[in-house]
């Protein structure tokens, strides 16, 4: 059974983040995919470029991803 958040995610699907409502710009794209037993995000972002989270639990990727977003857009 996946994990309840996983509703919101399709797989192959990008999901666009973007910052005020005056800014047109995304912040970051985002891909997310289930692989064997695993999930990946696959992360793209104007200041860290492109990147991968993997995780065997989706939770253990997500926590991955959130932590590492947060660090590079805490000054924004």
């Amino acid at each position: 059974m996946l994990h309840p958040l996983m509703d919101m995610f399709k797989y192959n699907d990008v999901i666009r983040v973007f910052g005020e409502e005056n800014m047109d710009e995304p912040l970051c794209s985002i891909e997310i995919v289930k692989r064997g037993n695993g999930f990946v995000a696959k992360v793209q972002t104007q200041l860290g470029g492109q990147r991968e989270f993997r995780g065997s639990a989706f939770e253990e990727m997500l926590e991955q991803l959130v932590i590492e977003l947060q660090e590079e857009f805490a000054s924004l």
